[in-house]
């Protein structure tokens, strides 16, 4: 993505900040930096050193952007937050709406034998590793297009995982190559869910944003291949942290 930006802003001589350098500049922005990675910081420590759960650490989160919101930035007043909190009613309302919608659909595939069917189906066409890779990256792109991406989740993974495991991929890289998928989905056009969601934030024609966004989307793709086609590089992280082998 770094690169796809740098060779569009050569190309269009897009020009960088021309203020000039400080240290007092310089230790601000760190300073805001370093106050806003801290969210990450705490959840992803708080839940590996089994301080608390992924929902409390959830909890936790909220409770830290408001205190650096509030104070440290100066930005989250109660007009804010009341705005903050509709947009988050409305949200978690359609999310769950789909997560229920797509259990029944996970239990009406399970019960008529799709899932075994799906996976006779993938292993007849090839048993190779690699190939189910390529299959998988094509159909979460095509799901990424037109379903939610938790709901995708619910109903792909109890599919996709066990074919995954006889063909003897490592779960964690399945699972990592799954989630970037349906994410590059999401802004994939005709349909792409998170597409709609710029043009609001950006106000922004949608044709204008497609016309834009496929550079990045290519760059993308390149790095699902290298993930997917790569356990070493898609689990290199998870191993300095022990949680792969």
């Amino acid at each position: 993505m770094m690169l796809a930006n740098h060779l569009i802003s050569s190309r269009r001589g897009y020009q960088a900040h021309g203020g000039k350098f400080s240290w007092t500049r310089f230790f601000d922005a760190l300073k805001d930096g370093i106050l806003a990675l801290g969210m990450p910081v705490i959840i992803i420590g708080g839940i590996l050193g089994g301080v608390f759960t992924p929902t409390e650490a959830a909890a936790v989160a909220v409770g830290y952007a408001l205190l650096i919101g509030g104070l440290a930035f100066k930005t989250l007043n109660l007009k804010v937050l009341v705005a903050a909190l509709r947009k988050t009613v409305y949200t978690t309302g359609v999310s769950l709406l789909l997560v229920a919608m797509g259990g029944i659909l996970s239990w009406v595939l399970a019960s008529e034998r799709v899932p075994v069917m799906f996976a006779n189906y993938i292993t007849s066409i090839s048993s190779n590793p690699t190939l189910f890779m390529l299959y998988t990256i094509v159909l979460l792109l095509i799901v990424g297009c037109f379903m939610d991406l938790t709901a995708a989740i619910i109903i792909l993974a109890p599919i996709m995982a066990p074919i995954a495991a006889r063909l003897g991929i490592n779960p964690l890289h399945f699972g990592v190559v799954m989630v970037i998928g349906l994410n590059i989905g999401l802004i994939t056009p005709p349909v792409g869910a998170v597409l709609f969601v710029t043009c609001s934030t950006a106000r922004e024609r949608l044709e204008n944003i497609v016309r834009e966004i496929w550079p990045f989307l290519l760059a993308q793709l390149a790095s699902l291949v290298v993930v997917a086609l790569s356990s070493d590089f898609a689990l290199l992280v998870p191993r300095w942290l022990g949680l792969a082998r």
